[in-house]
């Protein structure tokens, strides 16, 4: 009831009540600086010479992406584990090792050429999606930031029609 909007992530179920317009699909990958990224094969395996970063928030996002990627699992000679995602991205700019990112989340840091995904990106089932009261969902407030992010989301996956529950 204190929010107006609020942009949630993952496979979000919208409750009775409630409107989500997705706005953006999800992808995500291994991210390092450049200089780590330059020692890897394009053998997934040669992460393993790498510190892994996890977060705990996150707990099994590697596996995830083993899993959702189709690479054998790698065990890393050492590990690293941080209480957020944004720490173990901090780490991963600062190249400590190497971390899962969604590309959303770390698109600045791709550009300025901070971080690089040796191994790309792989599209996940879940995405973004702005969520609001029913009802607020026509208010013209709403309609202008649910456009502002459908455009800044565009070619960054496809978008759907609001769903509400």
């Amino acid at each position: 009831p204190e929010l107006d909007a609020v942009i949630m992530g993952g496979e979000y179920r919208p409750a009775a009540g409630i409107t989500a317009l997705r706005f953006m699909e999800d992808e995500f990958g291994p991210v390092a600086t450049p200089s780590l990224a330059a020692t890897l094969s394009r053998d997934p395996v040669a992460m393993g010479a790498l510190t892994m970063l996890a977060s705990r928030s996150v707990p099994k996002l590697w596996d995830e992406w083993f899993a959702e990627s189709g690479t054998p699992p790698v065990v890393f000679s050492r590990a690293q584990e941080f209480e957020d995602l944004l720490l173990a991205l901090g780490a991963a700019r600062s190249g400590l090792g190497i971390a899962l990112a969604p590309r959303a989340s770390i698109e600045d840091d791709l550009q300025r050429g901070q971080l690089v995904a040796p191994y790309g990106f792989i599209a996940r089932p879940s995405g973004y999606s702005l969520c609001c009261r029913t009802p607020d969902a026509k208010r013209p407030a709403f309609a202008a930031l649910s456009g502002w992010l459908r455009q800044s989301g565009r070619g960054k996956g496809s978008f759907s029609a609001p769903t509400s529950e």
